[in-house]
């Protein structure tokens, strides 16, 4: 569907609202991902910019009268396949078709870090803002985004920074991975995720094993754990099982042990300062990994 002129009241998932909200456009409602805890709302917890934003919910919460309520113009969301919409079920985006227009940008796998943010730079730049005054008001709500982004080099300089660990740390074994259950874990695969895929461009040593999966590879811990990685990127969404219950998984506890284990969301919004703090946070755990 086409809109007739260009949308004002958007809805979207949080991690698109989060990033048009950076580039100054305001979003009127947003709906969470698949794998947010039940009754829990990522607007308050975790997303800047997004305070004044109603909350919808997330998965099987999120209902078409709740997107109808929010009375909007346009749909804005993800997909990771090419084809699904995330956080929009085929019966939900069946029962919204016909009278709301979406804007899908994908995020999955073949596409890169600047194809994403030059894509969401386009789609913020044909929405423009709102009205002056709800400009304003999301320009307030980002003012404490923007202050941490200045005391950063921001996302260009944190590759820069990356670089130039990677290339001193060539050794350093980066291993990115969901657990899944006492048994398994799944692997995430670099060239599926525009960030893990900045890191190898970057020159960073992200491990992969041959397997069907474009996103993720399911494979035993003892498996995982004879990658023997310096540094692991831990799923730390919901759905991903909880250190308590890997507790008595002995491959887990001696990766562990072995590597330094940093939180990582692969849902992370793509703002500047969530790019630059990931991308710095990988080029400080490789210079640790690379000191005697």
């Amino acid at each position: 569907m086409t809109a007739a002129r260009t949308p004002r009241r958007l809805v979207a998932y949080t991690q698109a609202a989060a990033v048009l909200a950076e580039h100054g456009v305001p979003v009127a409602a947003v709906f969470g991902s698949p794998h947010d805890e039940p009754g829990t709302d990522p607007v308050e917890r975790e997303t800047p910019g997004l305070r004044d934003a109603a909350y919808l919910g997330a998965g099987a919460e999120l209902t078409a009268q709740d997107i109808a309520g929010a009375e909007p113009e346009l749909l804005v969301t993800v997909t990771y396949d090419g084809d699904r919409l995330y956080g929009i079920g085929p019966d939900l985006h069946k029962a919204l078709e016909p009278s709301l227009p979406v804007v899908v940008l994908h995020v999955g796998p073949g596409t890169s870090l600047a194809d994403v943010t030059h894509r969401f730079a386009a789609l913020a730049g044909t929405l423009g803002p709102a009205r002056e005054d709800a400009t304003a008001g999301a320009t307030g709500q980002g003012q404490e985004q923007r202050q941490r982004q200045e005391q950063r080099q921001g996302p260009d300089g944190s590759v820069g920074q990356l670089e130039a660990a990677a290339q001193a740390a060539p050794h350093v074994r980066v291993l990115a991975l969901s657990p899944a259950g006492t048994g398994q874990a799944h692997l995430a695969r670099p060239a599926g995720w525009p960030l893990l895929g900045e890191l190898t461009r970057a020159g960073v040593r992200v491990l992969d094993l041959p397997a069907a999966g474009p996103s993720w590879a399911t494979y035993g811990w003892e498996e995982l754990a004879g990658l023997e990685p310096d540094v692991i990127l831990r799923d730390t969404r919901a759905n991903a099982t909880p250190d308590a219950r890997l507790a008595d998984v002995a491959a887990w506890q001696r990766m562990s042990r072995r590597a330094q284990v940093l939180p990582w969301n692969p849902e992370l919004p793509f703002t500047a300062d969530a790019v630059a703090s990931f991308l710095d946070a990988v080029a400080d755990a490789l210079h640790r990994a690379a000191t005697p």
